[in-house]
This record gives structure tokens, sequence and C-alpha cells, in this order.
């Protein structure tokens, strides 16, 4: 059987919003990574106010800082926090780590909206800056801050306009590719989604196409994993996830779109495969990176495993103006 499909990202998993919608990208993703969740009827309610309590639980989840939130559960420094209610824990673990203050009379105000003020300096303080790195008075410099990182592009809001579930959906998932504040010269950058314990990896292979390993297991770019989650992860597929040693525990969205096609001939590095009923041929294309067995080929080895029936999966880029990377099986 000679075939061509294409792969692209999913659409956002809630009834409630539209499939045309362009914060539906954003939502998938963060669904898919549990920081963000409908209710009991599969609703997303992308227009409700989101409260301060509410963005709390975000933010510490996107952090990777559930643990820490439960361990602090059971108390809470605000009079008008429950110590033993749902968000306690958020909040207090919010609160230590400096995202996120109470109010000028004291007490957090957990039911109340979070203001557009408030949700960028608690993301833009999730990166690591401080009052010492934003001049001038708040919000006007976190906001700014927030604008000079991308966090709030095209979103036209007052500082004291509470914020929707949607627009909190595009700024947190913005965070995740923001890079973090750097500590030294001599460190090196790292976006929030990998300080939050997160590691990208192209998945190369599995039980079917990679002997002696079992039916839960998956081979990347980054070493052979056990899938523990409920999510299929597609070959050839770039995925963010979050491992517990050899585990896999949670899994982003796929963040590319591949195609894959068979051989029907081929000559040296030239191939022909069947698509739409159509005989087409391509040269393989130089500059990219080529797997094979999990391993990294040369250019000039490719020649040997173009068979007939030869599957080889290609990556596109981001704007797919071009490959990334191949897999050849």
């Amino acid at each position: 059987i000679l075939f061509l499909s294409i792969s692209a990202e999913a659409e956002a998993v809630f009834s409630d919003t539209p499939p045309t919608a362009s914060y539906n990208g954003a939502l998938d993703r963060l669904a898919s990574l549990g920081i963000l969740s409908g209710n009991e009827k599969g609703e997303f309610r992308p227009y409700d106010i989101l409260t301060r309590e509410e963005f709390a639980k975000i933010i510490i989840t996107a952090a990777g800082l559930e643990d820490t939130a439960d361990t602090l559960k059971g108390s809470t420094i605000f009079p008008d926090v429950n110590p033993y209610g749902w968000s306690s824990g958020y909040i207090n673990a919010a609160y230590y780590k400096g995202y996120i203050a109470g109010m000028p009379d004291g007490r957090f105000h957990p039911k109340e909206g979070i203001s557009f003020a408030q949700a960028c300096t608690i993301l833009v303080r999730a990166l690591g800056y401080t009052d010492s790195d934003v001049s001038g008075q708040w919000p006007k410099n976190y906001i700014e801050k927030a604008k000079s990182i991308g966090l709030i592009d095209g979103i036209s809001l007052n500082s004291n306009e509470a914020v929707s579930r949607w627009v909190c959906a595009v700024m947190v998932d913005r965070l995740l590719d923001a890079n973090v504040k750097v500590a030294g010269p001599t460190d090196s950058s790292m976006t929030f989604i990998e300080a939050a314990g997160y590691v990208e990896c192209i998945i190369l292979g599995n039980h079917e196409t990679f002997e002696g390993i079992g039916n839960k297991q998956i081979v990347t770019d980054r070493g052979i994993f056990h899938n523990t989650s409920d999510i299929e992860l597609e070959l050839g597929g770039r995925y963010y996830l979050s491992l517990d040693g050899e585990d896999i525990i949670k899994v982003s969205n796929k963040l590319n779109s591949t195609v894959e096609i068979t051989v029907s001939n081929a000559a040296e590095n030239s191939i022909s495969y069947v698509t739409e009923n159509r005989i087409k041929s391509m040269i393989l294309p130089k500059g990219i990176t080529y797997y094979y067995d999990a391993q990294k080929l040369d250019y000039s080895t490719l020649s040997t495993l173009m068979n007939k029936n030869t599957s080889i999966i290609f990556s596109y880029n981001k704007n797919k103006s071009r490959y990334d990377f191949a897999i050849i099986f």
C-alpha cells in the first residue's frame, strides 16, 4: 500500500469553543499538559472571568509545582483563604515563589477576578523578573515588560480590566515559550516550559518499529522512555514530555506537522512515491537531519536504505516552508 498522510495539531477539545477560534491552539496545548481544564460538561467557558485563586492554580501547575502546592495545603497567611480549601496550597506556593501577593487590605480576595495588570505582573515574575528589573511605576512597568517579552501581543485590555479565560490561555501559552531571566552571563537561556521540567523530544520509534522494547516504550532522540500517559505518541512527532525517571507522565500536544511517504522506486537519493493516484518523484533534501534505528545518518548513506516500501516521515519546520528532519523505516 502506497500512501501519503499529513498530521497537524489537533483542535481544542472543548465543546463550547468555536473551531475557528484563534485561541484553540493555546487551549489544546494547555489542556494536554493539564494546565487548563473544562467543567464536567466538557465546556471551557472562554468568556468567563478568571478568579485570583484560579490564576494561582494555573501558574503553579504551569511551573510544575503541584507537589509543592500539595505540601503547603492546610495553612494560610490570608484571613479570607480557607486553609483546607482546594486553592490554599496553590495560593501559598504562588506567594512563597514571589509570583503573587495579597491586596492592600491584607486579604487575598480569592474569588475576585484577576485584573490584566495583576496577570501581567504574575507572569513576568514567574519568568524570574523582579521590581529591580522593571523601571517606572506599577502597573505600567510590568505591562510594558510583558509586552516586550511577547506575552500580550494583540491583547488590548485596561490595567484594571478583568481577564477572561480565553485571554488567560493565550497569555500562559506564550509564557511557556518565553525565556526565563538568565541569572548570569555564563548561563544559557531556557524557556519557561523547559524550566518547569519538560523535555522536548522527537519520537523515533516504538515497539512496532524498534526491536527489543515493550509496547508502552518509545524511542526518542533523548533516550527510551515508558509512556504512562493516555496519549499515543506519533512517530516523527515532536513533543514536550514531563518525565519521572524513565516514565512519561505528561505530554504536550504535537508541536510539528509531518508527512509520510512510501517509496515505490529509488535510484541513489532520488525516489518515487504515489500520492493522490499520481506518481511523484523527489531528490532527498540535503541540510536536514535523517534518523534510522534512532541514529543520525550521513546523507551519503541514505541510498543504501532506499528500497521499495521504505517509509519516510518528514517533519516540517514551524512555518512549513521546508523540512526540518526525517525518519526512515
